[in-house]
Formats: C-alpha cells, structure tokens, sequence
C-alpha cells in the first residue's frame, strides 16, 4: 500500500507497549491508538480514508512517527 501525505485524522482507545525500531537501539515504551482513520494520497494522488486498526494501526504510526523524526 502507498501512502502519500498521511494524516491521522482520528483515532480510539489508546494504550502503552514497548517498541523497538531498527533506527535506534533498544525497545521503548510509548502510546499507539487501537484504531485510526487515515487520510492519505495513493500512487495516483487520490484522496482516500480508511480505518485501521490492532497490529497494522500500530504500524502505521509507528511508521508515521518514524518520518516526521520524533521517535517511535
């Protein structure tokens, strides 16, 4: 899936977990939402929005935090 511009323009239930990332060294504890509703740009800049949620929410916001630099 591409995902150009994304935005997390709603998200639920949040708790804590630990993380770990390839770009720094050990595993952190840090918040993640259990479901979130993107709007984002596909590969042909078409506007969509779509709810994620459980372990690929996760991944979507840790892979947002991971561009944007702050962290996991």
């Amino acid at each position: 899936m591409v995902m150009l511009n994304p935005e997390i323009i709603k998200c639920s239930d949040q708790y804590e977990i630990e993380e770990g990332c390839l770009s720094l060294e050990g595993v952190r504890k840090t918040k993640r939402y259990r479901s979130i509703k993107v709007r984002y740009q596909n590969e042909t800049m078409q506007i969509r929005l779509k709810t994620f949620t459980g372990w690929t929410a996760q991944i979507i916001q840790h892979e947002m935090r991971s561009t944007i630099a702050t962290g996991y």
